[in-house]
């Protein structure tokens, strides 16, 4: 099935149940399909003229997409809810029979950081499936580093070296 990113957009939409126009997700989108293609070996393109991608796209391709707008959302939303603005003086005003409170912006910045943490974990899970269902057989991490180290590398008290390991 040939998908139109206007389509993606919308469910984008509709699955974080965000206010954002359809234009600037379709935007996002078209300009991070390379990131998809990168992550997950492909090369898909997108059509100017109609905003179609230019070959057959699986649903678990469209799925680690949505992913990574996910991931982007929830990177925006930390950035808004730290820094300066963060910081109010007041919680909470009570006058008149009526109660004003204020949220700690740096409070939910934390529950945007466990989000988004969670949805990385997912992402990883999303493209490890889809790279072992592709024929794949290593399974990578979503930045490309799996954290191990080179066969000659060792870690001494005064860092990593390499090399053989021996001290005598």
């Amino acid at each position: 099935m040939i998908y139109k990113l206007e389509d993606i957009a919308i469910e984008i939409k509709q699955d974080l149940s965000l206010d954002t126009a359809n234009g600037a997700i379709v935007y996002w989108l078209k300009n991070n399909i390379g990131t998809l293609n990168n992550l997950i070996y492909t090369s898909y393109a997108i059509n100017d003229g109609d905003g179609q991608i230019s070959s057959d796209i699986s649903i678990e391709a469209i799925s680690i997409l949505k992913k990574l707008y996910e991931l982007y959302n929830y990177d925006s939303l930390i950035r808004s809810n730290l820094g300066a603005s963060a910081f109010t003086a007041v919680t909470e005003v009570s006058e008149n029979g009526n109660r004003v409170r204020l949220v700690n912006r740096t409070e939910m910045g934390r529950v945007y950081a466990d989000l988004k943490k969670q949805t990385f974990n997912e992402l990883t899970n999303l493209i490890n499936g889809y790279l072992q269902k592709q024929g794949g057989s290593a399974v990578v991490s979503v930045d490309g580093v799996d954290g191990s180290l080179p066969n000659e590398t060792f870690y001494t008290t005064y860092g990593y070296k390499r090399g053989s390991n021996n001290i005598y």
